[in-house]
């Protein structure tokens, strides 16, 4: 949002300095979207080919407390 605004602000018919084109804040602001969820899709997808995202359903069921990390929410006094 920041650099189609700095587009938007930047122009001397609105009171700015000039020299910022709207159409080229638009484009980068577009392309490091694409850049971004390209990434994200790459190293989700990665993760879930090598590792999974889920854990199963008996880890499920008793929490990622106890399944992941080994520790319970109450104390076994």
């Amino acid at each position: 949002m920041g650099g189609i605004a700095c587009g938007v602000f930047g122009q001397s018919a609105l009171g700015g300095l000039g020299g910022v084109s709207l159409i080229s804040q638009l484009i980068g602001t577009t392309l490091g979207v694409i850049v971004a969820l390209a990434g994200g899709f790459a190293v989700y997808g990665a993760i879930k080919a090598f590792h999974g995202l889920r854990l199963s359903q008996e880890e499920e069921y008793y929490g990622a407390d106890l399944s992941v990390h080994k520790i319970g929410a109450v104390s076994q006094d």
